[in-house]
């Protein structure tokens, strides 16, 4: 009787402690931000708000600053201001392997990672102006050709921000009319199957459920355990696929395998869908590449007025690397190839006649897979690892 008495108050002690537990978490959360942070699920938390960017990364985030960069700290001052997409912010890659941190470790200089995955040129502007109060002597504009110029389009026109970046000419905006009529750049990807790229996981219902939604203790002990995967495992932040081997990305849809035999075996995404963001021939397109040449202007004006040095970083689609390093594609890659190669030359012809400066990437990713040092991964990611980053860096180290 005593026995069954003692496991009975433990009980009621446990609970009671539990409760008070969850009670102090949640008037905490109520006033500190962090820990309402660490205890908010993962896939509400990563980013936060904002009018004109649409969002920006939490600060709180494992392994970002108070800004919400991926930086050990918020400097005051820096050497070099390094601005752009998933491929600056290093996604394939953990922190030290970024590229912006790699040029850092090549050159001695403080480099400041302000790169935002899902960012394009208009929002590298607006980022650009608020860090130029670190007072750097160089900004880097890390523009990708894979998906910077079509999401410069998608930015102001799918997204309805920046207003004022969008075109006056009613030819032009009817233009663009009649070409999402024919099939908007979302639309084309679902036909792919590329607008998800794994089964959402079946909710869990009853006790289990209301628990993980509400429990603020099951979201500490959830947040401790997605700190030790984002600081000791990810290379793929904000990221749910977990199986990105070769085999399993080869089955994905809208998925093409090459060199399945090969050390250098990769996966593509279909070229019947990257073509999209690359063919300049698309009133879409002409438009994102108009209103990226207007940024690199602006910029450039600005900033050399500041006294500040800018540089655009190119950087390249996957498959046109591997085309670049010798490997034969398969033959209806030929018009995915020959549009980026298009749209690059556009670029280059007008950095050239506004003497912008620019670093081409390009040289030193197709050496690297060339001599045996994949800068990609063997499966359907098209950013660079590691060693594709330690390309760039080394590229940029070299033309600084």
């Amino acid at each position: 009787m005593n026995r069954m008495r003692n496991w009975l108050m433990g009980i009621i002690v446990l609970g009671i402690s539990l409760l008070l537990a969850e009670i102090v978490l949640f008037l905490a959360a109520s006033a500190i931000p962090a820990v309402a942070y660490q205890i908010s699920p993962p896939w509400s938390r990563n980013t936060v708000p904002d009018a004109v960017l649409g969002y920006r990364y939490s600060p709180f985030y494992p392994g970002h600053d108070a800004n919400g960069y991926r930086n050990d700290a918020a400097p005051e001052q820096v050497d070099i201001l390094a601005v752009g997409d998933s491929l600056t912010y290093g996604y394939n890659a953990k922190p030290a392997d970024a590229w912006p941190s790699q040029l850092h470790a090549l050159t001695g200089q403080t480099v400041y990672n302000a790169g935002v995955g899902g960012y394009d040129t208009p929002e590298y502007e607006v980022v650009i102006n608020e860090m130029i109060a670190l007072n750097p002597k160089v900004v880097l504009f890390g523009l990708y050709l894979g998906n910077d110029i079509s999401g410069a389009y998608k930015s102001v026109y799918m997204q309805d921000r920046f207003e004022e970046l969008k075109n006056k000419s009613p030819k032009i905006r009817a233009a663009l009319k009649t070409a999402e009529k024919s099939g908007t750049l979302r639309a084309r990807a679902l036909e792919q199957g590329m607008a998800g790229d794994a089964p959402e996981p079946a909710p869990d219902s009853g006790a289990v459920a209301w628990i993980k939604a509400h429990s603020a203790l099951y979201g500490l002990l959830r947040s401790a355990n997605f700190a030790y995967e984002a600081w000791n495992k990810s290379t793929k932040p904000f990221r749910s696929i977990s199986d990105d081997t070769f085999k399993a990305s080869s089955q994905r849809p809208g998925r093409v395998p090459f060199l399945p035999d090969s050390p250098d075996r990769t996966v593509f995404l279909s070229p019947d869908l990257t073509i999209l963001s690359v063919n300049a021939s698309d009133a879409r397109i002409e438009e994102g590449l108009r209103i990226t040449k207007g940024v690199l202007k602006r910029l450039y004006g600005k900033l050399t007025s500041k006294g500040i040095q800018f540089i655009v970083v190119l950087m390249d689609h996957k498959p046109y690397v591997y085309e670049q390093a010798g490997f034969q594609l398969p033959e209806h890659f030929t018009p995915l190839i020959a549009a980026e190669k298009n749209l690059k030359e556009n670029l280059e012809a007008f950095l050239n006649s506004q003497h912008i400066s620019y670093i081409d990437t390009l040289p030193s990713l197709s050496e690297s897979l060339s001599q045996g040092m994949n800068p990609y991964s063997p499966s359907d990611d098209g950013h660079p690892n590691a060693a594709g980053y330690a390309a760039i860096a080394k590229t940029i180290a070299k033309a600084l």
